[in-house]
């Protein structure tokens, strides 16, 4: 635990070491933001064999990508994984994106997850509405954002979370910063393997008009991969930040 006095609330507690591979899961209190299952399979096209093939390919591979960049950021020491962090925190620093007021949905790091704790102060500085993840049915796959306060709590995967009661969809956010394992220059996004982030923004792969927050992902410049297997229900980053610079993708999933 390390435990941090923000001027925006009387006790900021985070959990930033965690032995848990599983990340949040996904609520929506939107009709817009809703994920359909039921709309999901009957749209889903049955797979002759190749394709069947094909896919279990893909899926072994980007297992075999998730496992490869987990053990090579189980590799840094602390010294750098703390670098790594106030880099990407200087990264954002430096550009017009945090805005006072703006709604942004950040995450406590785990494990060896890049470090978010120099940039949740950051995002204090800069007088955001930080939002962080909630489980609220771990059975049931739930997820929301509440606002950061004074009290917590830890969830059934050991991560603190907030235990405010007042929650958003992800849809209502401004920028949603997104753990990453692995990335690729088509701003494909492979995370724990929970699918728990692309079950709270597939909003995003259903939009006309609406455009809803900006995706970015936080990693490590080692964690960028020369091609990702993209699934149907992949969610496009809209940037990558690592202690290098940020790199952003266009919507047509090219490095721009």
């Amino acid at each position: 635990m390390e435990s941090l006095t923000f001027r925006s609330s009387p006790h900021f507690l985070l959990s930033v070491e965690s032995k848990g591979s599983h990340r949040h899961r996904w609520v929506t209190h939107s009709l817009r933001c809703a994920y359909n299952p039921k709309h999901s399979a009957r749209s889903s096209p049955v797979l002759g064999a190749d394709e069947y093939l094909n896919r279990f390919d893909n899926l072994a591979e980007r297992a075999a990508l998730r496992r490869r960049m987990r053990q090579a950021r189980a590799q840094l020491g602390n010294a750098a994984r703390s670098r790594a962090a106030r880099d990407v925190a200087g990264q954002l620093a430096a550009t017009m994106l945090l805005k006072p007021r703006l709604r942004i949905a950040a995450y406590a790091s785990i494990s060896a997850e890049l470090g978010t704790t120099p940039l949740l102060r950051l995002l204090v500085r800069r007088g955001a509405i930080i939002f962080l993840p909630r489980v609220d049915s771990a059975r049931a796959a739930r997820m929301s954002f509440a606002p950061v306060g004074s009290r917590w709590r830890l969830n059934r995967f050991a991560i603190a979370e907030p235990a405010n009661t007042r929650r958003q969809s992800a849809c209502f956010m401004n920028i949603v910063l997104l753990p990453v394992v692995a990335f690729d220059k088509f701003g494909t996004r492979l995370g724990m393997g929970g699918g728990f982030y692309d079950r709270a923004l597939a909003f995003k792969l259903r939009r006309h008009s609406w455009y809803g927050p900006k995706l970015i992902g936080l990693a490590y410049e080692f964690q960028r991969a020369d091609h990702i297997p993209r699934r149907p229900h992949d969610v496009q980053l809209d940037a990558i930040v690592t202690p290098r610079g940020i790199h952003w993708f266009s919507s047509r999933g090219s490095d721009s």
